[in-house]
């Protein structure tokens, strides 16, 4: 539930700019790249600057799993100080926008739900974080289904419902 999607795209610009330091003055630069993932599909791309290469490689990975810009995105991020009641929120959330989904031909048809998760950083700043993420053909549709999420989500004065729409991280 990571922004995992725009992750390849990041490192590519990242090392891009890490090589091009190095390799400024006199003596040519040298970039070594430390991974758990050697033979992910995008080093060779990275290692050779071939940017249309890996948007080729991965257009194809996004089409696959149906990620923009073949859909659109909203995560729902739940917060609030107490882990145990920001988990119940999370999966009570998650499971009624089931059941309208379920409920509605629109939304079945149209809206996929991820989660709910653990957030990646599950706390920060004293707050314990979960995260459901929408996914939808569409935008118009998803936007009123992530609207019925804020109507479901219990009114509180130190929890909160986040949603953001074609979020760029989902930290």
């Amino acid at each position: 539930m990571t922004s995992a999607f725009r992750a390849v795209e990041r490192t590519f610009q990242l090392l891009s700019q890490v090589a091009g330091r190095a390799g400024r003055g006199k003596e040519p630069g040298r970039v070594i790249i430390q991974t758990y993932a050697p033979d992910h599909y995008a080093f060779p791309h990275i290692i050779s600057h071939d940017y249309k290469g890996l948007f080729a490689s991965e257009i194809e990975f996004r089409r696959a799993l149906n990620y923009p810009p073949f859909s659109r995105l909203a995560h729902l991020r739940i917060e609030g100080p107490r882990p145990k009641e920001i988990e119940a929120k999370a999966k009570m959330l998650g499971e009624e926008l089931r059941n309208k989904r379920q409920g509605n031909g629109l939304f079945r048809e149209k809206i996929e739900i991820l989660g709910p998760a653990r957030a990646p950083i599950m706390r920060l700043r004293g707050r314990y974080r979960w995260q459901i993420l929408l996914k939808g053909k569409s935008g118009a549709p998803l936007l009123e289904f992530a609207g019925q999420a804020r109507a479901i989500f219990p009114v509180s004065r130190t929890d909160r419902l986040y949603i953001d729409v074609d979020p760029y991280n989902m930290l």
